[in-house]
């Protein structure tokens, strides 16, 4: 197993394990070694990685977690050769260390920061910002650290071809790595003191290091290593002309280098080999050699070996005596060492260039840096998800945390916004900006505080549009919205003060001339407002009696001092207003009258009693309508009974059927009572809505000349609504149609399929509807009354209530739907709704199929509970023609007591029917509560006749399992069976 996969076990052990602190900071190490293992093989998984270090870091306040793992992140952006992306990590990494005194840390992000300034070219920063680590872990005595800093130094040094002092810290390393027995790092440094000798001409020496390197290398197996210090070695015999040696290390060289597949080594294993050949007159060998160099170098396109195979490919024509050749090849020397010169140049003034701006950047970011940490305002930075990047001490202190690193702990959303608040749509006002002002919003303190606070930011967005990260500033304004709040409550009060006011008041002298007054409703005033001044009483249009009483309360207000409170009728344009007046004295012989116009309030009282009366007739309504169910049931269960037991050509078989027919009028007319008594819940199912309209048509429309014409689409989806609502919605349009085109006519219906998108429909939500259009060619509605015709008690005809229309918005509001009209005097009324298809999409099978019951297959048990005797005797002929066993039980408690005799003898009731209320003792809804907690398992319909009944239209979550609404055939009560038996 390699060390990646040892990781990714150990992290998969590790999160197996109960979570713990300690935990959590395992599991941060090892995804932080993960990362390091595959930045150079893998940077995006390293960066992934390292981004989950980074993320459980934070949540659990490791910080030295935070700090490695974003360290981390830097070496993937250098791997992937984004310098300066890795520059700000380290950066950041370097600020956290600081802040916790990680010494070992901060010289770790010194050393990273050095390397990147050496790859960009600025060697002066980078030498300062090695020397800061190196004094650093000699501090610390950080060994392995010193000899790391000491070859990076080195390597500056060597850059600027100041050779002693090179070599003055390459041999400091070397001597630090012979102490820690650091075989790899002993190599590397006797390399670098290889080549800085034999830069300086002393090959003899330099060789001496190359072995020492080569041995160590040969020893721990590296491969490449081996092959590199076979070419040093090679190359310092070449240079002593020394050839024989030089070829045996080249060959040695370039054997590993094609082991390995390294293009370059072969490349440059090979040109040397050439020229090795041509100083030793292997005249034929050396242009095989030479060649092939050239091939290879411009193929992986490294200029500076094919600039070496033209070099030595001349020598070799020169000595051949082919002065052409050698001159042609020269010349491809010369130009290419030319074109390498001036790109060499090129790339110095782009590194110097990238210093200068570099410089710029950081001189800008250092001024950014001093305002950012000194301006009074917060400042921040957060990426889209939430998590705090930057946040400067006033915005720290103004939340109440102790450091930036205890506030970059907490995702922004999660801890200073209430669930509520306007902030979670934050990123939302960027979407046709590129900056936010002043938002205003509550944030939370960390002690739970609030804290009101102005904000304004602006979004930072990649190439591609992306965001990246917001930065803004953050105001608090908390002691100004205070003074805010508190003015305008103070402004809210007097208003409220001077609303409460009434609307006139008038100084009057003693004899009832009026001296002054103030209003703002003119048109309350019996004379013009500039001749009121100078006038009478009488001039107002009180009656004599009114003047003489109204100056006999002013007469004992002066008198006495008393407050004095009357009523008063004045006409006023035409119209009779009645006025509430109080008087009190304003001086010795001057009153101030407060005058209110209370018509309104007299006509609310009045609509208030109105209404007093109608909620008494809804209860009387609603009784009669239950127990006309009640009775309605008896009948229908002994008539269905008897039609099962004629033939159909028995001579009173069709009597019954009329008798059911007039019946399922008297069924329409209780349910128009319930609606009418209580606003209760639809009690849905899915219907046709064409065939219910053809049906109440057919009924409504008996006997009229007004003739219906259907236009219906082929594919006309159903809706799931209360059928019985929906029959008298429908009633209700067509008997408005109807008397308004007493010469008789055409009643236009129109269904079809509406699939409504957004803000199509005013007052509908988006989704599939039933559009039905009810337009006849009536007298029509004069536009003036078209806003009210759905307004309680309003009315146009002499002998209407002024209910219908207001019953008909009601039910179809309570579906989810919308009704709206459109209508001109003469040319009829057109009344458009829309009722949301059902998602079922077909109607019930038991509704299309007719499937009937089989007397063998069905001889269950059931109970029967009601206190209506005729119910239960009928219930009982019904369920008894269909070969079930029966009992009967008068309320809850008997058939609780019923139910477990049953299960005890080990005849236990298959199904249980119960009615819903019943006077004076326990009804279904209680019933069902107790048999459940004896039989979990016990399948009870609730039964009633108010069809309305919440329990009745969410009867599953009473605990029933099905429903019969009063009054019912035998036909409901053999369907409602064959559901609930099918399903068991």
């Amino acid at each position: 197993m390699n060390k990646t996969e040892d990781l990714r076990e150990k992290l998969k052990v590790l999160r197996a394990q109960p979570e713990t602190n300690a935990k959590s900071k395992d599991i941060v190490k090892v995804l932080c070694d993960l990362a390091s293992v595959l930045y150079r093989s893998n940077p995006e998984q390293a960066e992934d990685y390292a981004n989950q270090a980074l993320a459980l870091a934070e949540r659990t306040g490791f910080k030295k977690g935070i700090a490695d793992s974003i360290t981390v992140i830097g070496t993937s952006y250098w791997a992937r050769g984004d310098l300066n992306d890795a520059l700000v990590c380290y950066t950041r990494s370097l600020r956290i260390c600081e802040e916790t005194k990680n010494r070992k840390g901060i010289a770790s992000c010194y050393s990273n920061i050095g390397n990147i300034r050496r790859n960009q070219g600025d060697y002066e920063r980078a030498l300062e910002s090695h020397i800061k680590a190196l004094t650093i872990k000699e501090e610390i005595t950080d060994k392995p650290g010193m000899a790391k800093s000491y070859n990076n130094i080195g390597i500056i040094y060597d850059e600027w071809q100041e050779y002693d002092q090179s070599l003055e810290y390459y041999f400091k390393a070397l001597r630090l790595f012979e102490e820690l027995g650091d075989k790899q790092g002993i190599a590397i440094s006797c390399n670098n003191i290889g080549v800085v000798l034999e830069s300086q001409g002393d090959c003899t020496r330099a060789i001496d290091y190359y072995r020492k390197s080569l041995g160590i290398k040969e020893e721990i197996g590296d491969e490449k290593g081996i092959a590199d210090s076979s070419m040093n070695i090679g190359t310092c015999y070449e240079g002593q002309k020394e050839y024989d040696s030089a070829l045996a290390y080249c060959l040695k060289a370039m054997d590993i280098y094609e082991k390995i597949g390294d293009k370059r080594g072969i490349a440059d294993s090979n040109n040397h080999i050439g020229l090795i050949h041509t100083r030793l007159d292997h005249y034929d060998s050396a242009p095989i050699y030479l060649h092939k160099g050239l091939e290879l170098s411009q193929t992986i396109g490294a200029k500076d070996w094919e600039m070496d195979s033209y070099k030595y490919l001349s020598e070799y024509y020169q000595t051949q005596g082919d002065f052409g050749q050698a001159l042609a090849y020269h010349m491809k020397y010369s130009t290419l060492r030319e074109n390498i010169f001036s790109d060499i140049t090129a790339e110095k003034i782009a590194q110097m260039n990238v210093k200068y701006d570099t410089e710029k950047k950081e001189k800008e970011a250092e001024i950014y840096r001093d305002i950012f940490e000194n301006t009074v305002v917060g400042m921040y930075r957060i990426t889209p998800e939430g998590r705090i990047l930057m946040a400067n001490s006033s915005l720290v202190n103004m939340l109440g945390y102790s450091s930036f690193i205890e506030l970059a702990q907490h995702n922004i959303r999660d801890v200073l916004f209430d669930s509520g608040h306007q902030h979670f749509a934050f990123s939302e006002h960027f979407t046709d900006k590129k900056v936010l002002l002043g938002l205003e919003s509550i944030w939370l303190k960390r002690d739970g505080t609030s804290l009101c606070i102005r904000e304004s930011s602006r979004a930072v967005r990649d190439e591609y549009g992306k965001v990246m990260y917001y930065e803004g500033t953050v105001e608090d304004i908390t002691e100004r919205k205070r003074a805010e709040n508190a003015l305008r409550e103070s402004n809210e009060r007097n208003e409220a003060l001077l609303t409460a006011m009434p609307e006139m008041m008038f100084v009057l002298s003693k004899n009832g001339t009026y001296i002054d007054f103030k209003t703002e409703k003119e048109n309350e005033l019996a004379i013009a407002p500039g001749e009121i001044v100078g006038k009478n009483l009488s001039d107002a249009g009180f009656t004599e009696e009114r003047i003489k009483f109204i100056l006999e309360q002013i007469e004992d207000t002066l008198k006495t001092g008393k407050t004095h409170d009357f009523e008063y009728e004045l006409n006023i344009n035409g119209t009779n207003n009645i006025f509430d007046a109080r008087i009190v004295p304003f001086g010795k012989d001057k009153i101030l009258a407060t005058v209110r116009n209370v018509s309104n309030n007299k006509k609310a009282e009045e609509e208030f009693r109105k209404l007093q009366k109608l909620e008494s007739i809804g209860t009387l309504a609603g009784g009669i309508a239950h127990d006309f169910n009640n009775i309605l049931t008896g009948l229908f269960g002994n008539i269905s009974i008897a039609k099962m037991k004629l033939p159909r050509n028995h001579p009173g078989f069709r009597s019954l059927e009329e008798a059911e027919n007039s019946m399922n009028r008297a069924i329409h007319l209780t349910r128009q009572l319930l609606t009418f008594a209580k606003d209760g819940e639809p009690v849905r199912e899915d219907i046709s809505l064409c065939e219910l309209i053809r049906e109440v048509s057919k009924f409504d429309l008996s006997g009229s000349n007004l003739k219906p014409v259907f236009n219906q689409a082929e594919d006309l989806w159903i809706t799931k609504a209360d059928k019985g609502q929906m029959q008298q919605v429908f009633s209700n349009l067509i008997i408005n149609a109807d008397q308004a085109t007493p010469d008789g006519g055409h009643l236009y219906i129109t269904l079809e399929n509406a699939d409504i998108s957004k803000k199509e429909v005013v007052n509908l939500n988006p989704g599939k509807y039933i559009k039905a259009t009810i337009r006849d060619e009536g007298t029509g509605i004069d536009c003036k009354h078209l806003d009210r015709i759905f307004d309680p008690y309003f009315s146009t005809k002499q002998a209407g209530s002024g209910l219908g229309l207001t019953t008909v918005y009601s039910i179809i509001s309570k579906h989810g739907g919308y009704i709206y009209a459109d209508s001109e005097l003469g040319t009829g009324t057109t009344f458009t709704l829309y009722l949301p298809a059902s998602e079922s999409g077909q109607l019930p099978e038991s509704k299309q199929t007719g499937t009937e019951f089989s007397i063998q297959e069905h001889t269950a048990r059931i109970l029967v509970m009601d206190d209506d005797r005729t119910i239960r005797d009928v219930s009982s002929d019904m369920l008894n023609h269909y070969g079930f066993t029966v009992d009967t039980a008068s309320d809850g408690k008997e058939a609780i007591e019923k139910y477990i005799s049953a299960e005890n003898n080990g005849h236990p009731f298959d199904i249980v029917i119960m009615d819903l209320t019943i006077p004076g003792g326990m009804g279904g809804k209680e019933a069902v509560k107790e048999l459940l907690a004896i039989d979990p398992d016990a399948k009870v319909i609730v039964s009633s006749g108010y069809s309305m009944n919440p329990v009745l239209a969410n009867y599953s979550e009473y605990g029933f399992i099905g429903r019969l609404t009063k009054p019912f055939i035998i036909a409901d009560l053999k369907n409602e069976l064959m559901r609930i038996m099918k399903r068991e």
